[in-house]
């Protein structure tokens, strides 16, 4: 099995919810105009997940929302991998500090199927 140099990196940090971090994620996204709409949540107890709709769903704005979100929330050392599928694009974020303390979030841009006929 291959595993991602981030999934090898997450056994050696120690990662949980942060006091804040979900503030400073609405407050960043609320921010941003390509933002049409949000969601929040977390994953096994202790991974954000982060869903988010844009006005305009394509690869440079998904890019540029992420980046933003990026600078906003991120610690001394960051490592994330991006998949793409058909309807959304998804990214899995870990951000550290050097004492290896950290978080993990899954970004989840979803393709608004609201306006499909």
């Amino acid at each position: 099995m291959n595993k991602s140099v981030l999934e090898i990196v997450l056994k050696y940090i120690q990662f949980d919810l942060v006091d804040g971090l979900a503030i400073e994620i609405r407050d960043c996204l609320s921010s941003l105009p390509e933002v049409m709409d949000f969601k929040l949540g977390v994953f096994d107890e202790k991974k954000y997940l982060v869903t988010i709709k844009l006005n305009s769903h394509n690869i440079v704005n998904i890019k540029k929302v992420f980046n933003d979100l990026l600078h906003f929330i991120e610690y001394t050392s960051t490592l994330y991998e991006r998949k793409d599928y058909e309807d959304n694009v998804e990214y899995l974020l870990l951000s550290f500090t050097p004492k290896k303390t950290g978080f993990v979030c899954k970004i989840l841009f979803e393709k608004d199927k609201s306006n499909k006929l």
